[in-house]
């Protein structure tokens, strides 16, 4: 979606909280959002499951906004101190009022029941965890 995202995550060993801030390539939108996850270890791989909701601007105008929502699963790999993580979305922005709110999946691929005011769309994602 173009988003760049940082997210602080705290909790027990499998149950965590997620507190998150993005931006996208042409810092243009903002997004901040909170969400919940939950962690299964599997030796030095792990699975996570996210549900995410943030509320999404335009920078300019931070009244102008709308509602993203993620639901994520995904892999990790436990190095020494960090994790290399990778998985898939499955996206849903819904405008408020007459937004401006612009977000675009990379690959311009959406459901067929997406419509004007709410878009569902796949998505996939790499990073990097400490």
């Amino acid at each position: 979606m173009g988003l760049i995202n940082l997210a602080l995550i705290h909790g027990t060993k499998t149950v965590y909280n997620i507190y998150t801030a993005a931006v996208d390539s042409s810092f243009e939108d903002v997004a901040a959002g909170l969400g919940l996850g939950v962690h299964i270890p599997l030796q030095q791989l792990f699975l996570n499951i996210e549900g995410i909701g943030s509320g999404v601007s335009t920078l300019g105008n931070l009244a102008d906004q709308g509602f993203l929502a993620r639901a994520r699963i995904y892999l990790g790999y436990n190095f020494a101190f960090l994790s290399l993580i990778g998985g898939v979305t499955f996206n849903y922005l819904s405008g408020i009022g007459d937004t401006d709110v612009s977000l675009e999946p990379f690959h311009t691929y959406e459901f067929g029941f997406s419509s004007d005011k709410h878009r569902f769309w796949p998505g996939l994602f790499l990073g990097v965890q400490y």
